[in-house]
């Protein structure tokens, strides 16, 4: 999927439901410029440099989204710094320390 997404202009993950919004942040990861729905979980993380955000309902809004991502630039360090925060190793550290705090509460 990397070489897959890293051969994009830009990616486009507009939908009328969303969970988290995995897929932008793959995108993001690999450098390529997403447009998003407004309304997905994930739009709040990605930053103006690396993502355009969109009204899903409005075809002419999803249009315009898609030229202004072309123009973004690839490989935007803020757009990396939220997928490597977003990341499965830094999710997986960020719950064990939370089941260790809740373990030594109980154990208390």
């Amino acid at each position: 999927v990397p070489a897959l997404l890293r051969g994009a202009d830009v990616a486009s993950l507009v939908a009328l439901s969303e969970g988290h919004g995995l897929g932008a942040l793959e995108a993001v990861a690999c450098g390529v410029p997403v447009v998003v729905s407004q309304t997905a979980p994930v739009a709040r993380d990605l930053p103006a440099s690396a993502a355009v955000q969109v009204d899903p309902f409005n075809e002419d809004a999803i249009l315009a989204g898609l030229r202004v991502a072309l123009e973004l630039a690839r490989d935007d360090p803020a757009g990396q710094a939220t997928a490597d925060a977003h990341a499965d190793v830094v999710q997986a550290r960020r719950l064990a320390d939370l089941l260790e705090r809740v373990a030594r509460t109980r154990a208390a």
